[in-house]
C-alpha cells in the first residue's frame, strides 16, 4: 500500500531555514535525521533537488520535533508567510 504523500510548497527552503535558525537545537541534516527518523539522503533531497513531496507519517514527524516553534498549517503557507513567522517569533521580547 501507498501512503498518501503530502506537498509542501518550498519544503527544502523551509528545512534549510529551520536548520540554518538551530530551532530546537538542531543544526545539521543528520541531526534532524536523528530526531525525525527521516534518512538523511531523503532530507538532501528535499533541500537539493527541491522535491515537495513527503509522506503523512514522515510528515507528521516534522510537525512533532518543531511543534513549540513551526504550527502545521504553517508548513503549507508560501516561504515568505513561513520566514516571516519564524522570524516575528525569534524576535518577539519574553
Amino acid at each position: 500500500m501507498v501512503e498518501n504523500l503530502l506537498i509542501i510548497p518550498d519544503l527544502g527552503k523551509k528545512l534549510s531555514l529551520l536548520l540554518d535558525m538551530g530551532l530546537n537545537g538542531i543544526h545539521k541534516a543528520t541531526e534532524l535525521s536523528e530526531r525525525t527518523g527521516i534518512g538523511a539522503p531523503e532530507i538532501s533531497r528535499y533541500r537539493r533537488r527541491g522535491d515537495n513531496r513527503i509522506s503523512r507519517s514522515k510528515f507528521k514527524s516534522l510537525c512533532k520535533v518543531y511543534a513549540d516553534t513551526v504550527e502545521e498549517k504553517l508548513w503549507f503557507e508560501s516561504i515568505e508567510a513561513f520566514t516571516n513567522a519564524l522570524t516575528a517569533n525569534a524576535i518577539e521580547p519574553i
